[in-house]
């Protein structure tokens, strides 16, 4: 006998993250900082339309207050999740496991040419 199993969508509505034009050169563009300490499973679909970029996913556990608000010290409190170059007009898609009271994305381009980018998240129970 087999055993099937079904997951139900326990998590938010996608997140647009990042959906503007990135100037050439930037090599340090943080998008906001999400609560995501209730998620396991995490998603993102990154589109850069003209441009390659390097797309960098960072969780953290640091607290600075008794409010529970993410450190923004990203040098120091803030972990590498997963690095990737996004090729200019090829989709990229990547999800995986990991828990983490926050999380964020780094963008880089390296280039002398600005590229629109779009960062769409997905956090599921």
């Amino acid at each position: 006998m087999s055993r099937v199993e079904i997951t139900q969508n326990r998590g938010p509505e996608v997140i647009t993250s990042v959906d503007q034009n990135i100037s050439g050169g930037v090599v340090n563009f943080y998008s906001e900082i999400y609560d995501v300490r209730l998620y396991t499973l995490h998603s993102y679909q990154v589109i850069s339309e003209s441009e390659d970029i390097d797309f960098t996913i960072i969780a953290s556990n640091v607290v600075i207050d008794d409010a529970g608000n993410p450190s923004q010290n990203f040098d120091t409190d803030w972990t590498v999740i997963s690095n990737h170059t996004v090729s200019a007009g090829i989709p990229f898609g990547y999800s995986d496991i990991w828990n983490f009271n926050f999380s964020a994305v780094l963008i880089k381009n390296f280039s002398a040419n600005s590229s629109r980018v779009q960062v769409l998240e997905k956090h599921n129970a």
